[in-house]
């Protein structure tokens, strides 16, 4: 027989046998070999294989990058878990319950719900058990006022104080 009409024979790295190359088998019956998977079996250079792990890791690179972009902070201020509207307001309805547990009788207006939470705020900033007030002395009572109601609207607690 000629050499020409032999098929080539690839040889199995792990035997000194002119045998051709088998991918090795999973335990569920699937090749192991990844190089063949994606076209680069026993004829592919060192280079070659090189160069498409890099193409890899390249895309992978960008994929990452795309995401963390995403979590990027965005322009503005930031959003907080719980608003300053709403500790507003639950501060306003601690006091307003206390207020009504003392004296049931009392209608009590948002304006004196507020006017009783300010002075508990103070006693314990002062007391040392909370770090910064809730109702600044500089802030407008019209501005707390506006800034409880829209803790209210979050907390769905509209309709709780009388009108007067």
């Amino acid at each position: 027989m000629s050499k020409k009409n032999e098929k080539p024979q690839s040889v199995n790295p792990g035997s000194s046998e002119n045998q051709t190359y088998q991918a090795p088998v999973g335990l569920l019956g699937g090749e192991l070999d990844f190089w063949g998977k994606i076209g680069l079996g026993m004829g592919a250079s060192p280079r070659a294989r090189e160069l498409i792990v890099k193409g890899m890791l390249f895309e992978k690179y960008h994929e990452i990058e795309r995401k963390l972009s995403e979590l990027k902070r965005k322009p503005g201020r930031p959003k907080e878990f719980i608003s300053i509207d709403v500790r507003r307001a639950s501060a306003v309805l601690g006091a307003a319950e206390l207020a009504l547990e003392r004296n049931p009788e009392i209608a009590l207006t948002q304006k004196a719900a507020i006017e009783i939470a300010q002075q508990i705020d103070k006693i314990l900033v002062e007391a040392g058990e909370q770090e910064s007030a809730l109702f600044n002395d500089m802030t407008t009572f019209a501005r707390i006022q506006t800034s409880v109601s829209r803790g209210l609207s979050e907390l769905d607690e509209t309709g709780k104080f009388s009108k007067k």
